[in-house]
């Protein structure tokens, strides 16, 4: 669920297709690894670099995961009955598909976990001691596909080779809102990270070959996601992307990996030898029909078992919480994809709402701007750019002592629909003494009809030349300003106004404070594109006169 929830915003720094998987095997592949130091386990993901078409093809095959994991948990609705001639058929079907997840999970661990040491400085001594208990206390001695012996020695190995595997990372990938990148701090996030890898490893590593007992495998061996992945694996199949039409398909890949079982003996198989000697169902036409209906019968439906359970296994699952399992799967999601789980990294649940508000926010922000700069160079001369007053009902309230001037700046009737509304606006302010605000307005309300105009002129141009030099700094500061005559007179006369209006005790009080008076220029869309479009005439001027 979680992982469906993020396919929105979610994708990784180094983008990857799918390969074969040379794993582990048994015996000492140490003089091996040496020989390949660049490449010591092909692993399922290849890296390809990275540019931006590649993040966006690691976005779709992201998308394939979870796409693929919807499509099975459809196909559970409608068609899922699976037979067998018997159930020890049924069995080893059930036990190679588990075993090709603990091979591909333990090969995945074994260079994961080294990483993630690395980066939090781990001294050889320190990882080796991590090494000893998770294996010596964690791991079933009935692993059938590598030796412990041989795990912990890959263990070892890939932490003293150094760096051999990318962890997931956004950090740099420019589709990520650059806050989505942010909001928690890498170590943080890492720390986060490492604590769910080594919870992976316990899992993967407690299985030992009961296929009515899946230990601490049953959150990943349960989730479509994983199991859709499982069967791509099984059934050689892997994504394959379409460029041009940003689709993913499915195309043969006979070097995936297929492990199968015989009795409780487990190894990894060529496509041939699996696909000649994995037990068929009753009336089956193909391999992927006969592990979709599995699914839905056997894996989907999986419990934790207690009764009888290892001690320490059954301590593990009494203190798992329900959202620990989707933390594990995430991670291990993850793990495979390069795409980090944002609630994995995340501190809270309450987070996830900040993460699609900066996704959408991010989305609108850029296609804003890119719509911008394609339609900066149409222009229709239908009427000129005007700034107008808004009416002081839409913000000034008499009781109120908030006094401010809003302009709506236009351009043709359809800016002028709406005042304020869907218009993006910019502001100054002009500072003002209290006292004198108070004399502005006892003088203001004391004019009458009868009163000589050279009195009330006397008294506009007064207040128009304290507040005029601060308008026209103010008007420095715009690259195009959206005016050109005296604003201040605008300004100074529905100030006085509002004064006038004003029945309050705000002036009776502490008359020696400068008092902030915001001056709200509310542009709308058409004018910006206008005003967008003399800035792009004037820069060419400019470079034509160099």
């Amino acid at each position: 669920m979680w992982q469906k929830i993020f396919t929105l915003f979610l994708i990784s720094l180094n983008t990857h297709a799918l390969v074969p998987l040379e794993s582990l095997v048994l015996g000492d592949l140490s003089g091996k690894y040496k020989n390949e130091a660049s490449t010591p386990l092909e692993y399922i993901f290849h890296a390809r670099g990275k540019f931006k078409v590649e993040q966006k093809r690691s976005l779709a095959f992201y998308r394939g995961f979870i796409e693929e994991g919807e499509n099975l948990s459809n196909f559970c609705k409608v068609d899922y009955q699976v037979n067998y001639s018997n159930i020890w058929e049924r069995n080893e079907v059930k036990r190679s598909v588990i075993s090709t997840l603990q091979y591909i999970g333990l090969d995945l661990l074994a260079r994961a976990i080294p990483a993630y040491a690395k980066y939090f400085e781990f001294s050889e001594n320190e990882f080796s001691n991590m090494t000893n208990n998770l294996v010596g206390n964690y791991c079933s001695k009935n692993i059938s596909i590598i030796s412990l012996k041989e795990l912990k020695r890959n263990i070892l190995f890939n932490f003293e080779r150094g760096p051999g595997f990318d962890l997931p990372n956004i950090e740099d990938n420019s589709l990520f809102p650059k806050k989505l990148r942010e909001y928690n701090t890498i170590d943080q996030m890492r720390e986060n990270e490492f604590l769910q890898t080594v919870k992976l490893f316990q899992s993967l590593c407690s299985w030992g070959s009961d296929v009515d007992d899946l230990r601490l495998l049953v959150p990943l061996l349960r989730n479509p996601v994983v199991m859709g992945f499982l069967i791509r694996q099984l059934t050689n199949e892997r994504f394959n992307w379409d460029l041009v039409n940003n689709e993913i398909g499915l195309k043969k890949d006979y070097r995936t990996v297929q492990v199968l079982c015989r009795g409780l003996i487990c190894r990894k198989v060529n496509h041939e030898t699996f696909t000649n000697k994995l037990p068929r169902s009753l009336g089956s036409r193909e391999i992927e029909g006969d592990l979709n209906r599995l699914f839905c019968e056997e894996f989907k439906k999986s419990e934790y078992v207690l009764k009888g359970q290892e001690p320490k296994i059954l301590k593990m699952i009494k203190e798992s919480r329900p959202f620990d399992d989707n933390l594990m799967v995430g991670q291990f999601l993850s793990l495979l994809t390069g795409v980090p789980d944002l609630l994995v990294r995340a501190n809270n649940f309450s987070d996830t709402k900040e993460f699609l508000k900066l996704s959408f926010k991010a989305s609108w922000d850029e296609w804003s701007q890119n719509f911008i700069k394609e339609v900066g160079s149409y222009l229709y001369f239908e009427e000129p750019l005007t700034m107008e007053v808004v009416s002081r009902d839409l913000y000034y309230h008499e009781y109120k002592p908030y006094f401010s001037v809003e302009f709506d700046i236009n351009q043709g009737e359809f800016d002028r629909t709406a005042e304020q509304v869907g218009k993006i606006d910019v502001s100054f302010n002009l500072k003002i003494s209290k006292s004198y605000l108070s004399w502005a307005r006892d003088e203001w309300r004391s004019l009458s009809a009868y009163v000589s105009q050279k009195r009330r002129k006397k008294i506009f141009n007064n207040f128009v030349k304290v507040i005029e030099d601060q308008v026209k700094n103010a008007q420095k500061k715009f690259l195009i300003p959206p005016w050109k005559g005296k604003l201040e007179k605008l300004v100074a006369k529905e100030l006085l106004t509002q004064l006038a209006l004003y029945d309050g005790k705000f002036f009776k009080y502490s008359k020696n404070d400068m008092i902030n008076i915001p001056i709200k220029l509310n542009y709308a869309p058409f004018a910006l594109k206008y005003i967008y479009f003399k800035y792009l005439l004037k820069q060419g001027l400019s470079a034509e006169k160099k």
